[in-house]
Order: structure tokens, then C-alpha cells, then sequence
């Protein structure tokens, strides 16, 4: 049956959304399953069933929503901190952000939640000004890759405080995660360095707590997931 053509597959599938017998959630599964077109290349043909299906029922058009070539994810696993990563299958940075080992692929595919009927969401908004001291002196426009509402204004009323107390120290780092750090104020130099000097001896120790905690909760996850399985 996997001979059949990729269009009437779309048609066949439709009809099946229109009938109610099948949920646009299942398409990736009926089309694997129906028609023996294995994963990830179901994943290109599903969010086009879903995206012909909302134009026959709506009467509108997806006039500028394409749909990728590769609509999906690939799951990996790092083998050294045992973290499980779902990553684009566009992503080439393979390696895990926290020890910096090679990933090794599950072979397991999901789809893109922004490919679910095609397109790319590229988000862009304004995050304000930020003045920023020691190596580089200079001032920054801060523009954000996500879209309008608290996220926004939360980043510009925190380049507002940092403006006024004077700007920041900034250092740059290749990261492969969004990372957040909290902001403290000391009342003189001798208490910050004291901060300083108490969170270096103490990080060895957290970040060893904070692992053994992941892989035991890792652990439990994909202990479920082989019972789920069998």
C-alpha cells in the first residue's frame, strides 16, 4: 500500500477528518499504520492532511503558510548526564549543553508543534536599551526572538532598573539553553565577595546533587516508558 500516491493519501485522510472517524491528533498514526509509510516521512504528509482539512471546512486558504520539508524532531540521549534531548532535525549542535558529550540518536521522531499545519514561527519584539560596562563599553538594543506580552515587558523594565543603577558587567558564553541567573545587590564589596567565595565551594557539591536527582528522575521516566511499551 506505501506505493499509493502521496496525493490521494491527502484525500483519503481528509475525508477520514471530515467523517469525524479520524482525530487530526492520529493522522501521523494512520498514515504509518494505513498506508506503511514509516516515520518521520508521515510527519510532511500529516500536517498537509491537517492543512487541506481546515481549508475545505473553512473555505480559506493557506496562501503563505508552506510546510517544511522535515515537519519533525529527533529524540537523543547524552549518555554521560543520561538527560534526554528532543531537538529540530535542522539542529547541527549535537552536543549536550551541560558536559558537552556527543548525543547519541534514540532513532525516535515527534512532530513540530509550529510545523502541526505547516509554517515557521519566527517571533521578533523590542526589549529596550541596555547600557553595558567593563571590557566593552557601549550601549545595546535589546530585541527579542518571542512575541508580545509580559515576556517583553518584563525584559524592558529590567534594562530600565539596570540602566539606573549604572549598567551591566556582561560576559558571553555559548549556551545551548536559555539561561537565567538572579540578580543580587550586596550592602558593601566585602559581603558580595563573601557570596562569591561560599557559592564556589559549594557549586561541586550542588551540581552533583542536582545530577544524581536528574537521573534518578530520568531513570523512573524511561522505566515507565519500556512497561508502557511491553
Amino acid at each position: 500500500m506505501h506505493h499509493i500516491h502521496e496525493e490521494t493519501i491527502i484525500q483519503e485522510c481528509v475525508a477520514k477528518l471530515k467523517s469525524g472517524k479520524l482525530a487530526p491528533w492520529k493522522v501521523e498514526e494512520e498514515i504509518q499504520k494505513e498506508y506503511e509509510i514509516p516515520s518521520p516521512n508521515n510527519f510532511k504528509i500529516a500536517a498537509a492532511c491537517r492543512q487541506k482539512f481546515i481549508e475545505e471546512e473553512t473555505g480559506e486558504k493557506f496562501v503563505f503558510i508552506s510546510i517544511s520539508s522535515q515537519p519533525y524532531k529527533e529524540r537523543y540521549i547524552c549518555e554521560n548526564d543520561h538527560l534526554a534531548w528532543e531537538l529540530d532535525i535542522s539542529d547541527t549542535d549535537l552536543t549536550c549543553s551541560l558536559c558537552g558529550t556527543e548525543l547519541k540518536p534514540l532513532g525516535q521522531y515527534a512532530p513540530l508543534l509550529a510545523n502541526y499545519v505547516g509554517g515557521v514561527e519566527d517571533y521578533y519584539s523590542y526589549g529596550g536599551r541596555l547600557k553595558v560596562n567593563g571590557d566593552l563599553e557601549t550601549e545595546l538594543t535589546s530585541l527579542l526572538v518571542y512575541g508580545t506580552g509580559m515576556g517583553p515587558m518584563g525584559v524592558t523594565r529590567g534594562c530600565y532598573i539596570i540602566n539606573k543603577f549604572g549598567g551591566a558587567e556582561v560576559k558571553v558564553s555559548q549556551f545551548g539553553r536559555a539561561a537565567r541567573s538572579l540578580g543580587l545587590i550586596f550592602k558593601n564589596e566585602e559581603m558580595r565577595r563573601k557570596a562569591i567565595s561560599t557559592i564556589q565551594l559549594f557549586f561541586p557539591e550542588a551540581k552533583a546533587r542536582m545530577q544524581e536527582r536528574t537521573r534518578k528522575i530520568l531513570s523512573i521516566g524511561w522505566s515507565c516508558l519500556i512497561l508502557k511499551r511491553e
